[in-house]
């Protein structure tokens, strides 16, 4: 059962909340939740914030699986990993490629047109 507390902990990091913002209250509050149980806005914000992307990418996966258009408001997962750099390492980019794989499959008619730029960002992400 992994979590971000564990992740800490294997890298030798003794995390504390010490700075009041929103941010640091929400990742202190999920850092003993398991990732495999975060919740879609918890792995947007650390997709967002490029935190743990090699744990949290696999379960926007699954996410994106059962629904594309996943998130707060409809493609925010899609649009989240979408303003990922070219700047990841090879394991990062190989999710990403799992993920534009399946989602060049997903009929383009039933999406937005932010959704279908989101997609298309993906996709060339990982072409580069």
């Amino acid at each position: 059962m992994t979590t971000f507390g564990a992740i800490l902990k294997a890298h030798h990091i003794d995390y504390k909340l010490t700075n009041r913002s929103s941010l640091d209250e929400w990742f202190y509050s999920i850092l003993d939740i398991p990732i495999d149980e975060l919740s879609i806005f918890d792995i947007s914000r650390s997709i967002r914030q490029d935190v743990f992307l090699e744990y949290v990418l696999p379960r926007a996966e699954v996410f994106l699986y059962e629904d594309p258009l996943a998130g707060d408001y409809d493609g925010q997962l899609l649009y989240d990993i979408s303003m990922l750099t070219e700047a990841q390492p090879p394991s990062i980019m190989a999710i990403l490629k799992r993920i534009s794989a399946y989602l060049s499959q997903l009929d383009k008619h039933n999406l937005d047109s932010q959704s279908i730029k989101s997609i298309e960002k993906i996709s060339a992400l990982v072409r580069n």
